[in-house]
C-alpha cells in the first residue's frame, strides 16, 4: 500500500485514540470524538463518490450502517454540543474537522489514480470495521449516553 494511504487510515482513526484520557467522563469531549469521526467517514463516502463513482453505493451502504450502529450517540450528541457550545464555537469546531479532513483528502488525492480506487473499495469494510467502531469504546459509549 502506498505510505500516505497507510498514514491516511491511521490518522482516520486517530481522533478516536487521540483524547482516551480527558474523554473518559468527560460528555463534551467524547461528543466532539463522535463529530470528528462522523465527519470522517462523511467526507470518505463523499471523496469516492466524486473520484471512483464505481464504489459509491457500497461506501454509501456503508455509512448508513455506520450511522445506525451508532444512533445511541447520535440522540445524544446534537444535544450536548449544542449546551456546551455556543454557535461560533460549533462553527470553529466545524472548520477545524474540515481542515483535518482537508489534509486527508489531499494525501488521497496525490495517490496513484489505481491505488485511490482501491482504497475506496477498501473504505466500506474501514467504515463497518471495529477500528471506527465508537461503539467497541465503552468509555465514549458511557460519557455521551450516562449510561
Amino acid at each position: 500500500m502506498h505510505r500516505p494511504l497507510a498514514l491516511l487510515v491511521v490518522l482516520t482513526c486517530a481522533a478516536v485514540h487521540a483524547e482516551r484520557a480527558r474523554a473518559e467522563f468527560d460528555p463534551t469531549t467524547a461528543s466532539v470524538i463522535f463529530y470528528s469521526q462522523s465527519y470522517a467517514i462523511e467526507r470518505m463516502q463523499k471523496w469516492c463518490e466524486a473520484e471512483h463513482p464505481a464504489s459509491a453505493d457500497a461506501v454509501r451502504a456503508a455509512r448508513e450502517e455506520w450511522d445506525r450502529r451508532h444512533q445511541p450517540l447520535w440522540d445524544k450528541v446534537p444535544g450536548i454540543l449544542q449546551s456546551r457550545f455556543s454557535e461560533d464555537e460549533r462553527m470553529e469546531l466545524a472548520v477545524q474537522s474540515r481542515l483535518q479532513n482537508d489534509e486527508i483528502v489531499a494525501t488521497l488525492g496525490s495517490a496513484p489514480r489505481s491505488e485511490q480506487a482501491a482504497w475506496c473499495r477498501g473504505a466500506p469494510e474501514r467504515i463497518l470495521s471495529d477500528g471506527l467502531s465508537l461503539m467497541k469504546r465503552r468509555w465514549l459509549v458511557e460519557a455521551i449516553t450516562g449510561s
